[in-house]
């Protein structure tokens, strides 16, 4: 008994020892955060306190969308105006006659993350076409902020075409309630997000933090993030809810690594399977019928909504594998609601290559947003929508049913 108490021992501290020693590797090679609890419960603090002593951040608290960027922001890349909007340039609420307006709604590839005010698709549109684009795009948005964001004040700006911004990523991003929950390292915010009821309808879960100094609570008691846990989809309770986790390297690893495994094999939480998004995923299932959602409100209020399929570097083939069939999914759920959009993975250069068409961080270069502004002013042309003598030069689409390329 006692040869075997010393076994168990050694085999336990030998294991705690292999964890300990390999979670480095394990973590690069997996994309695994295995801190200890601690550790990322002092990281959410230091966050929390860089951000609340900060107030002239290009980034701001908003009750209704989580985030938002502040309104006449200056600085030498990018600025926005007094809405909020990108670019200096301010909109009167009625474009002047003859004048076709543009609103795009969306994400960092909708704003325009890494490069300057006028090398942005929309404002390369603008400058090139005599058209206005407002664009309403805000990095790190899920396509339910920029759902709730075009409520809030695109009706009021009468624009003929609403632009709706969709990249893969937008998928976890909708499930989500505390954004690192899916990401350590994330940006320190708190956003709304739908769920799906009973009945299978979408039901909007309000934001739980309702002023930015409801955040001092989750730093005076950083344990007290776990009770974002309930609605969130990415929420781990062997991380969090773990006593173990944050003493025990073999609890971590064994905790990641079963997590990761049931997310890959369940069909509701696997986003991409066989190399296409997962359309049995409840992230996939509550996109669609957000993106159903916010285009049957913009045709509500006389508006034409476009859905832009905005590829990123995996699916254009930036880092040598090529997928074109990651939106086909999507693409066939488009074509059967009916809803337009236009498949923007077309209008890059082939081969695409990562020095010419994406920034550091993983957006588009000034070249591609280039090429994207080309893309949808052929297609506006195409439709009727812009004179041809006002559009850049045009670039084949694949056309789809309903209108959509």
């Amino acid at each position: 008994m006692l040869f075997t108490s010393l076994a168990l021992v050694l085999a336990y501290a030998l294991s705690e020892g292999i964890c300990y020693l390999a979670q480095p590797l394990l973590g690069r090679l997996a994309n695994l955060d295995l801190s200890p609890t601690s550790r990322i419960y002092e990281r959410q603090r230091a966050a929390i306190l860089e951000k609340m002593r900060s107030d002239r951040t290009h980034i701001v608290f908003d009750a209704e969308t989580g985030w938002r960027y502040r309104a006449n922001f200056r600085s030498t890349q990018q600025n926005s105006n007094s809405l909020g909007l990108r670019g200096t340039r301010e909109y009167a609420p009625e474009p002047s006659p003859h004048v076709l307006r543009i609103a795009a709604f969306g994400d960092s590839f909708v704003y325009g993350n890494e490069v300057k005010d006028d090398e942005t698709w929309a404002a390369q549109i603008e400058s090139s076409t005599g058209i206005e684009v407002l664009n309403a795009g805000v990095g790190g948005y899920g396509t339910d902020q920029a759902y709730l964001l075009y409520r809030r004040f695109g009706p009021a700006y009468n624009a003929r075409i609403v632009l709706i911004g969709f990249t893969t990523v937008q998928l976890p991003r909708n499930v989500i309630v505390y954004r690192r929950f899916y990401a350590p390292a994330d940006l320190m915010f708190v956003k709304p997000r739908f769920h799906l009821s009973s009945s299978g309808d979408l039901e909007l879960l309000a934001s739980p933090v309702r002023s930015s100094d409801d955040y001092w609570k989750y730093y005076r008691d950083p344990s007290a993030i776990r009770e974002l846990g309930k609605h969130d989809f990415w929420y781990v309770p062997l991380v969090y809810d773990n006593p173990l986790y944050d003493y025990s390297p073999m609890v971590r690893v064994a905790s990641q690594l079963v997590t990761r495994a049931h997310r890959k094999l369940s069909t509701r939480t696997n986003v991409v399977e066989h190399g296409q998004l997962n359309p049995n995923s409840e992230p996939f299932e509550i996109t669609v019928k957000l993106l159903r959602r916010f285009a049957n409100e913009v045709k509500k209020n006389k508006s034409l909504p476009v859905i832009l399929l905005l590829p990123d570097a995996s699916r254009l083939g930036a880092d040598g594998r090529e997928n074109p069939f990651l939106y086909q999914p999507l693409i066939a759920e488009l074509r059967s609601a009916q809803l337009e959009y236009l498949d923007l993975a077309t209008a890059f250069d082939r081969p695409v290559t990562r020095s010419s068409h994406f920034m550091e961080g993983g957006h588009y270069s000034p070249y591609a947003n280039g090429r994207v502004a080309k893309a949808i002013a052929a297609y506006l042309t195409e439709r009727e929508l812009l004179p041809s003598t006002a559009a850049l030069s045009p670039r084949s689409v694949v056309r789809s049913s309903q209108g959509g390329r």
